[in-house]
């Protein structure tokens, strides 16, 4: 059992899909396609929804389940005629190619960053970074090397390894699990404001596990607790949570001066 938990642990960490159960359009939002080419030779897909006057880009880094077509229903919490979005699939998900891994998923944000960098013009420090369950452990890696304007962690972990060991407690997953997604650790070394949405009746990251990961952050972080689980605290207490998000994009997209790292 430990030999094959060592080799196939992957498939109990990455859930791909390839369905595209939706699109922008379905919610109102015009978009482009975009491919961007990854240096290890691979291509993700991506989805850039622009804004009618961007002072800012929310870049969307999804869970470790489903593909962005699943995350289509989220858009309308956030402003549309100011904020440009741009929702990108992993490698292995969607239409993204390869297979996912901790560094090949941090690759492909960062390969996400320069292409907005050097193809749309957008500055780090006008780039919001959100990410959800897994993708808030890749958006405070990001953060620990961008000078971005600001952070929203969704439902988000201090470490996968902590998470798993919660769950697995039965096996070794400390020393087995190759894969560690230090998100509390990433945090502590950034000097950007974060926000923190989580649901109290989270059972896959409990709430204690949040608490920790806030305490990583400091002073910085803003704390949204509202009701709802893992995958429906963004619906829940919709109103409060649009509330929350957009005063929280509004401070730190127009503050005048750059947030740096460390």
């Amino acid at each position: 059992v430990l030999a094959f938990m060592w080799f196939f642990q992957d498939r109990f960490i990455y859930f791909p899909s390839h369905s595209r159960v939706m699109n922008p359009r379905d919610v109102g939002r015009p978009f482009e396609d975009i491919v961007i080419p990854v240096s290890t030779g691979i291509q993700l897909h991506g989805w850039y929804i622009p804004a009618e006057e961007e002072t800012g880009v929310l870049v969307y880094f999804h869970g470790n389940a489903g593909d962005i077509g699943h995350r289509v229903p989220v858009l309308p919490i956030f402003p549309q005629e100011n904020l440009s979005i741009f929702l990108f699939d992993y490698r292995g998900y969607g239409r993204s190619e390869g297979r996912p891994s901790e560094a090949g998923l941090y690759a492909d944000g960062r390969a996400v960053i320069e292409w907005l960098i050097n193809n749309r013009g957008v500055p780090p420090e006008k780039m919001m970074l959100l990410g959800e369950s897994l993708g808030g452990a890749i958006a405070a890696r990001l953060a620990r090397e961008y000078p971005v304007a600001g952070v929203i962690l969704i439902s988000a972990f201090p470490s996968l390894v902590d998470i798993a060991a919660h769950h697995y407690w039965y096996f070794p997953v400390r020393a087995l699990l190759r894969a560690r997604y230090p998100t509390a650790e990433d945090l502590k070394a950034t000097n950007v404001p974060v926000l923190m949405i989580h649901g109290r009746d989270d059972r896959i990251v409990p709430l204690t596990f949040a608490v920790r990961l806030r305490e990583a952050g400091g002073d910085r972080v803003r704390w949204v607790e509202v009701a709802g689980g893992h995958n429906d605290v963004l619906f829940v207490e919709q109103d409060r949570v649009r509330a929350e998000i957009r005063s929280f994009l509004r401070s730190c997209l127009d503050r005048p001066e750059p947030r740096g790292m460390d």
